[in-house]
């Protein structure tokens, strides 16, 4: 049961499950990735996307309490080299 807001955070998710997830690096099962490191041999970026849009609120992001999408929120967290429009040409602004 969550008491607070910031419990359904995408922080307090990866917590959960054991990882982390930052502005700047994500680890899952035990795999950390930061911005900087290689990725297909180039410098990668941690980006995430919600519902097609750049957010930088990483681990403070509330999900959305809705069970399918839309409503809810479609996220993607991408760790590449790429540009973020190569990634997601259909990139707006932060919400």
């Amino acid at each position: 049961i969550l008491r607070t807001r910031s419990e359904a955070s995408l922080g307090s998710f990866f917590k959960a499950i054991g990882g982390d997830l930052t502005g700047t690096a994500i680890e899952i099962d035990g795999n950390r990735f930061e911005n900087g490191d290689l990725c297909n041999g180039k410098s990668a970026t941690l980006m995430m996307f919600v519902n097609g849009r750049i957010n930088n609120d990483f681990d403070d992001y509330i999900i959305s309490p809705y069970s399918t999408v839309p409503p809810g929120d479609e996220i993607k967290i991408i760790f590449d080299g790429r540009p973020q429009r190569e990634l997601n040409p259909s990139i707006g602004s932060p919400p």
